[in-house]
């Protein structure tokens, strides 16, 4: 054989080197001598090999620089929508509003955003709660791997089938399979790498990367596995099972093989989704492991060959090593240059919030610039250190040394970014393991848990939006995150003039109004930007309410509403206010994820076109699809109007037009409808709508036809409306003049709370109507239907017509207006009493009776002794005076046994440090009193604490008790002489009253008081508390 190096991947001509061709004259010397297949490069096919490398990875290259061509179009369109927009209202902004490409919006649909079979994608397959499956690639990337892959296993099987040799054969399929997988970890190690500098080459996301890597290394996986079963049947033949296990255990080259086999498939089994995502943390620190064992085992593997130099592969797992140190070096130095610095290490403070979420906030220690949508990998020490989990930034925020929030505004060259830190907070909700240990140590500390933290990153952030006038992003629960920092961005970007953003709708979805918490700090600072009106439009849904009712929108622009959105309702009000060019983004659950993207790519298909690139195409689309749906409905109305054997073609014809009558049709529904025509009538709706909505209180007035003239104007408006964006605003005015209508009903009716029907005007109109009418002659009356008539007949008879005819003459006929009153109104029969009762009926009002106790003659007054049980006793030794007796008991003998006790310690030649230092541990005051906090601190009680406080307020406003300051301005307590002060002019008491202070106290501070004066008993004597037990086997009630 003529072992060749290939460089391009022709099959007719070699490049030859001197070491392939030494390597092939020893494998030629050992064929000479001994056909041996299971060891070397016998039967290996190493041209094709080599060829079938270049071809892979000339695949991947040419794949990578077709993106990158994409994406410098794309950045350069971008750029040029940007710079052309920035500085042009949004209603200007009418040529990127339109797709410049009449192919874009079909692919986008079928491929680039198409999910791989009907809607799912991003929702995840589980078979429980704990199981999951997966989820779904999309139709690109499915495309992608299946050329890929497909490709992988042509390779591998392009071999030759005619050798009748079989022991040549699986030599030849060994080292097919042997190469492919080396080749093939190249770019599986690229992939899996944080900092791929492919992310930010290509503007691919690394969960695309990822799941590329997933795949590349199932198929690394697979041809190791088919490598060592070639190996393994030219083996058994040749050597036995005896002879495989002594090779295997005694020789490294065959050893080394079988344990990167080994790991391989390890590291394929625990990677499946179920097992991947039920125990994520054990499954990353154990494929890092395995992945260094297979590295070392594959190098091993191709250095201990007895070829000279080795495997022609032990240069690409050489390669393949360095790339993953470099990337593990890289994620270390990024950790230390963002986290340390010459002021410390970041520290991280943890709030437990509503909802199982914990709002994390890490102040690194120097300036970090940070782009919006981006991530990082989080670690805290003593919370599961060696795990690092991605959370979308929420917040950034740029401080001073000095504390002081900067100025957004200032330009970059003012701003002295060495005296600078900067603040990054996450949003984490709890779910298992890590999250859930720091949800529960953030919960035990109220005032926040601090923690030494590290942050990795920032990553992604790619993905700009400045270019677009319209930005529609959605959020679910967290995912607020992702999206928080793009609004910041952008309103601020408006205010400075460098993003062509004139139009932003929020749209986030909570399951609890309490999670609104979680952003308000942020959200406050949002609400604050100038000209946020104009832009910013956010609506809230809390699907799961504790009362729907409390629910309330707090302004025009802030919009909150119970239960689920409809999102391709709200997509396509958006696109129907569209300006400029428009982007979609979403960051929560996988089937908002995937409502959204299906929604979005129906909105694609209805995207307008140029005028100029409308083809016969487009509309033949859109008739077929207004003459489906019209089919459908008709169908269903036939079946309904054709139950008793005749059809209703009146009723038809309103939905169906005549053939001959296409235009009216048209008039219905009009896909073709001009944009300008279009978005004036929405703007007249939009007109209407704010005025219904500002007007409010105006409209309701009774004197008011403001109601009546928005009323006239919307069913001028709706004349000209063509498509389902102008019928849906039209439908949300509806509603809302149909509410305001019912209300101002309400308050002309029982607005005063009081009966709504003024009887004696009433009856005084229909006195003046019957006076001035000529009753049954009246040719205004309204005549009565076949129906009715035959009901009267049947109620009255025929023979009472002529008896009739005096009273239906008379005008004061109240049978006769009665029934020609309720006649267009009500279905029932007409009675000749219908007015005549009711009116005849006095109003009856309510009389106040006044209830008297009735006469006893022995009302006599009875007097018993009062008998006073055990229970009354120990209520009157609990009351209020006379446990304030108590306690002014208490602190005389106390005073007075604290006196004594320090005059027989202090002696005559002590100093005056010494002195107050024994006057202090005993708690007694240079003023003779007892200290205040000493005397009321019951270190077993805080509750007792607080009751003695307020028992000695009241001994101190009695004056019984005073309070004077010592030398050191402490508060001490002493009673007070009544002898003395009666003797003086002026009572005490008169005089406390004008001198007044408030005292309080929490848990932390009666702690640090008890820490610091040592308290292990109280002075005042420990008062029994009533203890109750838990609820029984019935609850609160046994």
């Amino acid at each position: 054989m003529d072992f060749t190096r290939r460089r391009i991947a022709d099959i007719n001509s070699y490049i030859p080197t001197s070491t392939l061709k030494s390597r092939a004259e020893a494998a030629h010397a050992d064929a000479e001598t001994t056909p041996n297949y299971h060891s070397n490069l016998d039967g290996v096919n190493q041209p094709m090999n080599l060829l079938f490398r270049d071809v892979l990875w000339w695949t991947l290259g040419i794949m990578a620089l077709i993106i990158l061509s994409i994406r410098t179009v794309e950045i350069l369109w971008a750029r040029l929508r940007q710079v052309s927009a920035m500085n042009v209202p949004g209603q200007k902004q009418g040529y990127w509003r339109i797709s410049q490409w009449s192919w874009m919006p079909n692919m986008k649909k079928n491929l680039i955003y198409a999910p791989l079979w009907n809607k799912r994608h991003n929702r995840e397959f589980k078979l429980s709660s704990a199981i999951s499956m997966g989820t779904l690639p999309s139709r690109l990337h499915f495309t992608i791997l299946f050329i890929y892959l497909g490709s992988n296993f042509a390779y591998m099987f392009v071999l030759n089938w005619a050798n009748e040799n079989k022991l040549a054969f699986c030599a030849e399929l060994r080292g097919r399979s042997g190469t492919l997988a080396l080749v093939n970890m190249v770019p599986l190690i690229i992939f899996a790498g944080r900092n791929n500098p492919l992310i930010g080459l290509l503007k691919i996301s690394f969960d695309t990367y990822n799941l590329l890597h997933r795949w590349m290394g199932r198929i690394v996986v697979l041809e190791s596995i088919i490598h060592t079963i070639a190996w393994l049947i030219v083996a058994v033949h040749d050597l036995g099972w005896a002879g495989v296990n002594h090779q295997v255990t005694h020789i490294l080259f065959y050893g080394s093989g079988a344990v990167g086999t080994v790991a391989m498939t390890l590291l394929l089994l625990l990677s499946l989704s179920p097992v991947r995502h039920a125990f994520y943390e054990t499954f990353l620190n154990v494929h890092i492991v395995l992945a260094f064992i297979a590295f070392v085992a594959t190098w091993a593997h191709c250095a201990s060959s007895a070829l000279p130099g080795g495997l022609p592969q032990l240069s690409w797992i050489m390669g393949i090593m360095g790339l993953w140190f470099c990337d593990r070096l890289g994620r270390m130095i990024r950790i230390l240059s963002v986290n340390w610095s010459s002021k410390g290490w970041t520290e991280a403070t943890c709030e437990a919030m509503p909802g199982n979420v914990t709002r994390v906030t890490l102040h690194l220690p120097r300036y970090k610039d940070i782009e919006p949508g981006t991530h990082a990998y989080l670690r805290f020490w003593g919370i599961n250190a060696w795990e690092s989990h991605p959370f979308s930034i929420c917040w950034v925020n740029h401080v001073r040394d000095s504390s002081l929030p900067i100025v957004e505004k200032e330009p970059l060259h003012a701003i002295d970014k060495s005296t600078m830190t900067t603040s990054v907070s996450f949003l984490i909700a709890a779910q298992t393991g890590f999250t859930k240990k720091l949800f529960d140590r953030s919960s035990r500390c109220p005032r926040g848990l601090r923690v030494k933290a590290a942050l990795e990153g920032p990553y992604a952030g790619h993905n700009s939006l400045d270019s677009y006038g319209h930005a529609v992003l959605f959020a679910g629960s967290t995912g607020i995150t992702h999206q928080l920092s793009y609004i910041r961005h952008l309103l601020e970007g408006h205010n400075n003039g460098t993003t062509a953003t004139r139009r932003i709708t929020l749209v986030w979805i909570i399951r609890e109004y309490e999670s609104l918490e979680w952003v308000r700090p942020y959200m406050d600072t949002i609400l604050r930007i100038p000209n946020r009106k104009e832009l910013l439009r956010i609506q809230i849904f809390v699907t799961r309410p504790q009362n729907p009712r409390d629910i309330v929108s707090a302004s025009a622009t802030v919009r909150m509403f119970p239960g689920r959105p409809n999102v391709p309702l709200i997509l396509a009000r958006e696109v129907g206010e569209q300006m400029g060019a428009m982007c979609v983004t979403v960051c929560g659950p996988g089937a908002l994820a995937d409502d959204v993207r299906d929604s979005d790519e129906e909105s694609h298909s209805r995207s307008p076109s140029p005028p100029s690139q409308t083809t016969p195409a487009h509309r033949n689309l859109a008739v077929r699809e207004r003459e489906t749906s019209r089919s459908v409905s008709g169908s269903k109305r036939k079946r309904a109007d054709t139950r008793n054997g005749e059809s209703s073609n009146h009723r038809r014809r309103t939905v169906e037009p005549a053939a001959e009558s296409d235009d009216d049709g048209d008039a219905v529904y009009d896909p073709d409808q001009p944009v300008e025509e279009r978005r004036k009538v929405q703007q007249g709706f939009r007109d209407l709508l704010r005025e219904v909505t500002e007007n409010t209180e105006e409209y309701l007035q009774a004197d008011s036809r403001g109601l009546h003239e928005a009323i006239l104007r919307a069913d001028e408006l709706s004349k000209k409306v063509r498509q389902t964006t102008e019928a849906t605003i039209d439908s949300r005015l509806l509603v809302s003049t149909t509410d305001l209508s019912y209300r101002k009903t309400l308050r002309l009716t029982q607005g005063s709370l009081s009966q709504g029907l003024d009887v004696d005007e009433f009856v005084s109109k229909c006195i003046t109507y019957m006076r001035h009418g000529r009753g049954i002659m009246d040719d205004d009356a309204p005549e009565l239907s076949s129906t009715q008539r035959q009901r009267r007949r049947t109620t009255r008879g025929d023979e009472d017509g002529e008896d009739d005819i005096g009273d239906e003459g008379d005008m004061m006929n109240w049978p006769h207006l009665g029934r020609f009153a309720c006649l267009p109104y009500i279905r029932r029969p007409a009675l000749p009493d219908f007015l005549l009762g009711p009116l005849s009926v006095e109003k009856k009002a309510r009389k106040i009776t006044k209830r008297t106790a009735p006469f006893r003659p022995n009302n006599l007054t009875e007097t018993r002794p009062e008998v006073l049980n055990v229970e009354d006793l120990a209520k009157r030794e609990n009351d209020l005076t006379a446990i304030c007796g108590k306690i002014l008991h208490q602190l005389q003998s106390i005073q007075a046994d604290v006196q004594q006790t320090v005059m027989d310690s202090i002696e005559d030649d002590m100093e005056d440090e010494e002195k107050n230092k024994i006057m202090h541990q005993h708690g007694l005051r240079s003023t003779g009193g007892i200290d205040l906090m000493r005397f009321v601190v019951n270190p077993k009680s805080f509750g007792q604490t607080i009751e003695n406080m307020f028992y000695v307020s009241f001994l101190i406003r009695d004056g019984r008790v005073e309070i004077d300051f010592d030398d050191y301005g402490l508060p001490a307590l002493a009673p007070v002489d009544r002898e003395a002060e009666a003797e003086d002019e002026e009572p005490t008491r008169h005089g406390a009253a004008k001198h007044q202070a408030i005292l309080s106290m929490d848990m932390e501070i009666w702690q640090d008081i008890i820490d610091t004066f040592g308290l292990t008993e109280p002075m005042i004597a420990h008062r029994r508390e009533a203890t109750s037990s838990g609820p029984g086997a019935r609850g609160w009630y046994s």
